[in-house]
């Protein structure tokens, strides 16, 4: 079976989605599955958005609807078709929180269908 790309995009993409991408690498049943990166939206992010990004990707996981809606409007016909979801998840968690790993972990696994290894 073939590993799908998931790509993970927040505001700066060295947070939050920098910690979806290392839980789904990191983990042995998720990275059997999944490939992952990480991507910000906004124009100072640490690994910017762009088109090559949006195309790689089978699946897009953003943390917030504005996320969403800057991917559609920049890369209109490079993420048409894509899957998409939102976890709503506000910009006030750093790399690696226990809180923010409990919470990706909580929605990555109805999304993804991911059983976490501990």
């Amino acid at each position: 079976m073939k590993k799908k790309n998931v790509l993970f995009v927040c505001n700066a993409g060295l947070n939050r989605s920098a910690t979806g991408a290392l839980l789904v690498e990191e983990d042995k049943n998720a990275n059997k599955k999944y490939n992952a990166k990480h991507a910000g939206t906004h124009w100072l992010a640490f690994m910017r958005i762009n088109k090559y990004a949006v195309q790689w990707a089978d699946i897009i996981i953003f943390m917030e609807p504005h996320n969403k809606e800057i991917v559609l409007h920049r890369f209109p016909s490079e993420s048409k078709g894509k899957e998409t979801h939102v976890l709503n998840i506000p910009d006030n968690y750093v790399k690696g929180e226990a809180e923010l790993v409990r919470i990706l972990k909580e929605k990555l696994s109805r999304i993804l269908k991911i059983k976490w290894r501990d």
